[in-house]
């Protein structure tokens, strides 16, 4: 490189010293000589690889995403939350009869804890309200996932609406459910009334 510069500053002194074109030339050769990584190859900093990038942000493996799924569920005031999630939305609660009340809005929600994991929530109104309307309701209280896979009459006459979640099966061990696939939750709303007071949420399928 400093040998070519040498031979634009012989050829600039021909023409005189008066090219414009050829005293840049000379000025780039000389910048690629004496500044390492000056020349036109070499300008822009190499872009991240991909390996480079893996190894920034290491692959956890097959179970890295179903784990930060059940993260996701249990930092909610849902079916599955944490307790603590539940206190940090609404409260500090208070004694009810089966669990933990907690007062929201207009309506008081019952729910019950197991290790920690909310796993029977009821949504107690303090007024008749239609069927439909209550369920409108009580879905705030759903895991985000959760999808209606069929619905039944219980010999009680009360209609039982069964959901799936993947992120409940993920939050609870496979015993939970009480013989359930693994993910299932139930809702309670219809009681062979247009009207309730009170919709029942819980894990497996046990009415």
């Amino acid at each position: 490189m400093l040998a070519q510069a040498v031979r634009y500053c012989a050829a600039y002194l021909r023409m005189g010293g008066r090219s414009q074109g050829v005293r840049l030339v000379i000025v780039g050769a000389l910048a690629a000589f004496l500044v390492p990584g000056c020349s036109g190859a070499t300008t822009s900093a190499p872009a991240a690889s991909p390996d480079r990038a893996i190894i920034q942000t290491p692959d956890r493996g097959v179970g890295s995403a179903p784990t930060a799924v059940a993260v996701s569920t249990r930092s909610g005031a849902v079916l599955g939350g944490t307790r603590e999630s539940w206190i940090a939305a609404w409260g500090e609660p208070s004694r009810g009869a089966t669990g933990e009340l907690f007062q929201i809005q207009n309506v008081a929600v019952e729910a019950s804890f197991k290790e920690g994991l909310a796993r029977h929530i009821e949504v107690l109104f303090d007024r008749e309200v239609p069927n439909d309307v209550a369920r409108m309701r009580a879905r705030e209280f759903f895991p985000r996932d959760a999808r209606e896979v069929r619905s039944y009459t219980a010999p009680a006459g009360q209609t039982v609406e069964v959901f799936v979640s993947e992120r409940l099966a993920m939050a609870f061990a496979a015993e939970d459910f009480a013989g359930a696939e693994p993910g299932t939750f139930i809702q309670i709303a219809e009681r062979g009334s247009p009207t309730t007071r009170r919709v029942v949420i819980s894990v497996g399928d046990n009415p």
